[in-house]
This record gives C-alpha cells, sequence and structure tokens, in this order.
C-alpha cells in the first residue's frame, strides 16, 4: 500500500547527459553552457498536490520545492540534474528536453521508497535572450544659483503674481 497505482499520474522525465561551453562564430568561449538530456521517459508515480512550504522538513531546511513525488521504484534514476515534464505532455514525437517545466530540488531515499522534491520552472523564454533593460529616464540637473525657493521669494505679497 506504499504507492497505489490508482494515485499515480503521467511523468516525463529526461536524465542529463553533458554540459558543454558555448562558443560564439569566432570560437571563443562566451561564458555560457548549454546542458544535454537524454530523450524523455514516460513513468508514472505518486505526486503530492501542489504546496507551498514543507510541514514535516523531509528535505531538511529546503522549502524551495511545489511537489513531492513518491515511488517504490528503487532502481529509480533521476537524480538532481533531472527536469521532468508534469501536467505537460511534450509530445509524441520528442527527442529533446525542451519544454520541460519541472526541476528535481532534492532526492531523499529511505528503505522502501524514493521521495523527490521537484520545482516549477518557466522553460518559455530562450536562457540565450537577453531580457531588455529598460533605460533611464534622465534627472534634470539643477544649474548653480537656481533654487526652487526663489521663486516663493519673489512674490512680495500681492495675490497677484
Amino acid at each position: 500500500m506504499r504507492t497505489l497505482k490508482r494515485n499515480q499520474t503521467p511523468i516525463w522525465y529526461c536524465l542529463f547527459v553533458s554540459e558543454t561551453e558555448q562558443t560564439d562564430s569566432d570560437g571563443n568561449y562566451t561564458g555560457e553552457t548549454a546542458r544535454t538530456y537524454e530523450a524523455p521517459v514516460a513513468w508514472r508515480a505518486n505526486v503530492s498536490p501542489a504546496t507551498g512550504y514543507s510541514d514535516t522538513e523531509m528535505f531538511g531546511n529546503l522549502t524551495d520545492y511545489d511537489r513531492v513525488i513518491v515511488t517504490d521504484w528503487m532502481d529509480c534514476p533521476i537524480d538532481e540534474n533531472t527536469v521532468l515534464f508534469y501536467d505537460k505532455d511534450p509530445g509524441e514525437d520528442a527527442t529533446t528536453a525542451d519544454g520541460y517545466n519541472y526541476i528535481v530540488r532534492r532526492v531523499a531515499k529511505s528503505l522502501n521508497s524514493i521521495a523527490i522534491a521537484i520545482r516549477k520552472v518557466d522553460t518559455s523564454a530562450s536562457p540565450l535572450t537577453p531580457t531588455p533593460t529598460p533605460t533611464p529616464t534622465p534627472t534634470p540637473t539643477p544649474t548653480p544659483g537656481d533654487d526652487d525657493d526663489d521663486d516663493e521669494e519673489q512674490n512680495d505679497g500681492d495675490d497677484n503674481p
């Protein structure tokens, strides 16, 4: 009764293969890296409802996760470098991890089960596309001798300006 089949939902996982440094058109390293993953693999496991905090502190002080996957598959290859598709189909002919929507935060193995903390991420924006930064509006610099209080001093007490 550890993991009932009727409570299991479909998940696709992509295992990490390698990480390569990116180069520009001249062959110079850009400082960015690209990760390579295996093709998505279908799997079924128990997934908790969305959570915002850790009640039992199963993963220590880590509270940066949204859901917990529990499985009794003790040979589960999922680790902290794995990406997941949950509530999202990778497509019938998917051969890459493009478009994943969850990452693995922690894996906790016990004697009879494995608990995996996962967090939702937004992969719709390309990591290589810079986000445009708004240009700040320049603030006018006061000229020497110009003071806002001078306007009040020029009023000689008359109601007429």
